[in-house]
């Protein structure tokens, strides 16, 4: 013990000189010793510090992956990828997909394959395209995917209007908004979100540890409730007519569809899909509101029937 006591510090000595000071040490699993300089440090930021050390606490991360985490280079699709993987816990599901950039050789590939196999992540193509950076959009639609795996429901905030609003692509503002009322995602300054800014490690572990706090807070775990969608329940001498609404779109891509509609004990669960945009497509640019209705044939309806919203 004290001879390995002393040979760290002798090699602290011999490695201090004017330029760079060891700020860091430790034994690895090999017994080897490593060092961090203060190098290391000229891209740490301060306020990341909290957020790397619940994830490290919480096995999402390792100790040696903390530096890198709390830095502000932009973290790469599979690493994004990987670390929502983690956060979810997320179980081997067998699927057929395959892509030409990723082998199975390459690190993160069991980390991708979960993540396409549940439909958090997605590729273009026949490509994933592992080595880009991820913008703050494609984020808020990676998260929005997770949240409604785990099944999340929780106490929304309010949204702030940015003033950058018209530059989020149409196919991620529903992402960008639940996230943003959820707490997952926040402004970064002078009113703008800045939806197409390339996302840095540092602020990918702020949002996976809000989101680690979210799922482990909520106070009850069921299908989440899109905001974005209202649902209207009339009833006739012999019928419940279930419609439900997406809102205001952008254009005629979007549609929602209900599958199918049972009561059961004054409550109506209610399958639905929402369709979006296929960007190879051309549509009328004209403000929508989609709507799907159901029909359930009963006898003698109550007055007020309780729902629960299933999305295929």
């Amino acid at each position: 013990m004290f001879k390995r006591i002393f040979l760290l510090l002798a090699i602290s000595i011999l490695l201090m000189d004017y330029s760079t000071t060891v700020v860091y040490g430790k034994v690895d699993k090999d017994n080897r010793y490593f060092f961090r300089t203060k190098e290391d440090y000229s891209n740490y930021v301060e306020w990341a510090k909290e957020a790397v050390d619940i994830l490290i606490k919480e096995s999402i991360i390792s100790e040696e992956e903390a530096l890198s985490f709390a830095s502000q280079s932009k973290i790469k699709r599979a690493e994004f990828t990987k670390l929502i993987v983690e956060l979810l816990d997320l179980p081997s599901i067998e699927t057929d997909m395959r892509f030409t950039d990723v082998s199975e050789d390459d690190k993160d590939y069991i980390s991708i394959m979960k993540a396409v196999a549940a439909g958090i992540v997605k590729g273009r193509g026949d490509k994933f395209y592992p080595d880009d950076e991820i913008t703050r959009e494609e984020m808020a639609v990676i998260l929005v995917r997770a949240l409604k795996f785990k099944k999340v429901k929780y106490p929304l905030e309010s949204v702030i209007s940015f003033k950058d609003y018209e530059e989020i692509s149409h196919w991620a503002r529903e992402s960008v908004e639940i996230s943003l009322k959820y707490g997952l995602l926040q402004g970064v300054g002078n009113n703008e979100f800045q939806p197409k800014e390339y996302t840095s490690r540092a602020q990918a572990a702020m949002v996976a540890s809000r989101f680690l706090s979210l799922i482990r807070d909520a106070k009850e775990v069921v299908e989440v409730e899109d905001p974005s969608i209202s649902v209207d329940i009339k009833t006739t001498e012999d019928e419940v007519i279930v419609t439900l609404c997406w809102g205001e779109k952008p254009n005629t891509g979007y549609k929602i569809h209900i599958y199918d509609a049972t009561i059961d004990e004054g409550v109506i669960t209610i399958v639905y899909e929402t369709f979006y945009p296929d960007p190879h497509m051309f549509y009328n640019q004209v403000i929508t509101y989609p709507k799907s209705t159901k029909t359930i044939m009963v006898d003698n309806p109550m007055s007020n029937y309780g729902y629960n919203l299933v999305k295929k």
